[in-house]
C-alpha cells in the first residue's frame, strides 16, 4: 500500500492515501509505530493473556476477559461484517503488522518484560475495542441487576437503579457545515473516560480522495 505520512510541529500524524483501504493500512501502520506497546497490551488483555508478562496482578482481568468471551465475541463480530467492511479491517490489520516490529524497537517495555509481539488476526481491532469499552457499556449494569434480582428478587431491581427512564449513555453532538465558521461540519462526543497515559485516543488527520478529516 502506498501512503504518505507527515508530522506537524506537535508530532500529530497526517496520513494521506489514494483510497479508504490504503488509508486504513496507513492508520494501522501509524498505530503500531507510535503505540506498539499500548495496542499489544490491549490485544493481550482482551484475549486474557496479559498476566503472562504483566504478572499476577493482571490475572483477575484475564479471568474476566475469558469468562466474558471477548475473543470469541470479536471473532463472531468480524465474521458478521459485510465484505467491504471486513476488507477495510484487514487492511488496517495489515498496516499494524507492517509497523509492529519498528514500533516494538521504539518501546523499551517489550524488552523489559520479554514480550514478543505476534502478528494480528483480522478480528483483533474489534477485540481491542470490546476490551477497552466493555466496562463503559451496559455490561456492568446488567451483571449488577442480575445479582440484585438473584439476591433480593426482581422487584428490588428498580430500587437500586441509578438510571432514568431512558437509561444512560455518552453524549454527542453534530454541527452541520452551515453552522460553523469554517464551513465544514463538526462531530463530537464525551466518552467519560478516565485519565490514562497514554490515552486510548490519538489526534490524527486522515485524508484520501474520498474524504479529509481530523480528530
Amino acid at each position: 500500500m502506498n501512503f504518505k505520512v507527515y508530522r506537524d510541529d506537535w508530532g500529530i500524524p497526517h496520513l494521506r492515501a489514494e483510497g479508504a483501504d490504503g488509508l486504513a493500512h496507513a492508520q494501522g501502520w501509524n498505530a503500531a509505530v507510535d503505540r506498539a506497546w499500548q495496542i499489544e497490551v490491549e490485544r493481550n488483555r482482551f484475549q486474557g493473556t496479559s498476566a503472562s508478562f504483566l504478572g499476577a496482578s493482571a490475572a483477575g482481568w484475564d479471568r474476566f476477559a475469558r469468562q466474558a468471551r471477548l475473543d470469541d465475541t470479536a471473532r463472531r463480530c468480524y465474521e458478521a461484517l459485510d465484505d467491504a467492511t471486513a476488507a477495510w479491517v484487514r487492511h488496517y490489520v495489515a498496516g499494524v503488522n507492517a509497523g509492529m516490529a519498528e514500533g516494538a524497537r521504539r518501546a523499551p517495555q517489550f524488552a523489559e518484560v520479554g514480550l514478543e509481539p505476534r502478528p494480528w488476526e483480522p478480528w483483533v481491532p474489534l477485540g481491542i475495542w470490546l476490551g477497552t469499552h466493555v466496562l463503559f457499556a451496559g455490561f456492568p449494569t446488567k451483571i449488577w441487576r442480575e445479582e440484585v434480582a438473584r439476591a433480593l428478587g426482581d422487584a428490588a431491581v428498580e430500587l437500586f437503579s441509578a438510571e432514568g427512564a431512558d437509561g444512560s449513555g455518552s453524549n454527542g453532538w453534530l454541527v452541520g457545515a452551515g453552522g460553523t465558521a469554517h464551513g465544514a461540519p463538526l462531530i463530537a462526543g464525551d466518552p467519560h473516560r478516565p485519565v490514562e497515559d497514554p490515552g486510548v485516543y490519538q489526534q490524527i488527520r486522515l485524508a484520501c480522495d474520498e474524504f479529509d478529516v481530523v480528530g
